[in-house]
């Protein structure tokens, strides 16, 4: 497999063939990974290529087309993929093939070979899903899909600006932080910049919203996260994604997985709905609660899955907004729209917040909950 070359052998060189993709028909009423074969019997995208590869191969009467291979990938569905040094080739080896939906087929840029030739099976980039970028300058950062198509998605990302003199990381790239259209005209001068609004502006072609830069990414160059990732503090800060009602999913996963021993939780769905309990252990995604119902079955240890979890408060507890810093006591607790008002410390005003997050992460003696708000403060 294409990992296991060195790196010479893997990079594509100039004389190498080119790589062109053709969009196939789904077959109508049928898995989504079948499509219809040429004689009209259903089939799936291999049977396409096979196809392709017996027109070439055959004795006719003509000249076969001069195609290097032909394949494609279970996790890309309704494409297959040609291999020529020639687009006129591609064009004659599926001429007249029922299947193709596009006459023109579409050229795979080399920079996408890694995502479409490695042995991983690519999940399928949707909007809403938490990624990590696989090359370029931001590969292994934390990323939110904002927007796709059917090659490419728009990706949220903690910009990495390099400034004239800043410093750069060992791989020679900018750090990841946070950029005001202020700080980029003062590094590089109002020319550079085009302010579209009091935290919206465009630089180097890609466009910054609340302090994060939003970049099209190939889909092949994308790798989703099965599990919540460690820290989207600069993600929840950002009024952007506050206001979509895709990221809120997002949020509460994530305080779902960061759930720890000790937190107190209320099951949300399953037999168990409405039993409110203390987290004893958690093995593999399930928690060990230890119930605390009012009801005779109080004192039991039942096995719930995390995603069936929400964190729980009382009147009394002592908070702190993890995205703001700051601290209060908790006055009222509405369920209904599982939101909660506390009583700031710092101004002495009341501030309302969604509880979608762990409850007992203790921070000092004084304060005993971390409270995360999902939208932006009411």
């Amino acid at each position: 497999m294409i990992e296991d070359l060195a790196l010479p052998f893997r990079v594509p060189r100039d004389t190498d063939p080119r790589i062109w993709s053709v969009k196939v028909k789904v077959g109508v009423l049928l898995s989504g990974y079948m499509v219809l074969t040429n004689d009209g019997q259903p089939g799936r995208e291999a049977d396409v290529v096979l196809q392709i590869c017996r027109r070439c191969l055959q004795p006719s009467k003509s000249q076969p087309p001069a195609i290097t291979s032909a394949f494609a990938r279970s996790s890309i569905l309704g494409y297959v993929f040609i291999e020529a040094f020639d687009i006129r080739e591609v064009c004659r080896a599926v001429d007249g093939l029922c299947v193709v939906r596009d006459k023109q087929p579409h050229f795979i840029a080399p920079t996408e070979y890694i995502g479409l030739l490695s042995r991983h099976t690519l999940s399928r980039v949707e909007v809403g899903q938490w990624v990590r970028c696989l090359i370029g300058r931001y590969r292994n950062d934390l990323g939110y899909v904002s927007e796709t198509d059917e090659w490419n998605a728009i990706v949220v990302f903690v910009p990495r600006i390099p400034g004239p003199r800043g410093k750069r990381q060992r791989d020679g790239r900018p750090p990841p932080r946070a950029w005001t259209a202020t700080e980029v005209v003062q590094q590089y001068g109002h020319r550079k910049i085009q302010v579209q609004g009091p935290n919206k502006f465009v630089f180097g072609g890609s466009t910054y919203v609340d302090g994060l830069v939003m970049v099209r990414v190939p889909m092949s160059h994308l790798r989703v996260l099965d599990h919540s990732p460690g820290d989207i503090a600069p993600f929840v800060r950002s009024t952007m994604l506050r206001t979509d009602p895709l990221f809120d999913p997002c949020v509460k996963r994530f305080a779902q997985d960061s759930t720890q021993v000790g937190d107190r939780i209320l099951v949300v769905s399953g037999e168990q709905a409405g039993i409110i309990g203390r987290v004893e252990r958690i093995h593999d995604n399930v928690a060990g609660v230890i119930t605390q119902s009012k009801e005779e079955h109080s004192g039991l240890v039942i096995d719930i899955v995390l995603r069936d979890l929400v964190p729980h408060f009382f009147a009394g507890d002592h908070v702190k907004d993890r995205w703001s810093d700051r601290v209060g006591i908790v006055v009222a607790v509405d369920n209904d729209v599982e939101k909660l008002t506390f009583l700031s410390k710092e101004t002495n005003e009341e501030v309302r917040v969604s509880y979608y997050l762990p409850p007992s992460l203790t921070i000092s003696g004084s304060v005993d909950h971390y409270i995360y708000p999902r939208r932006a403060i009411l």
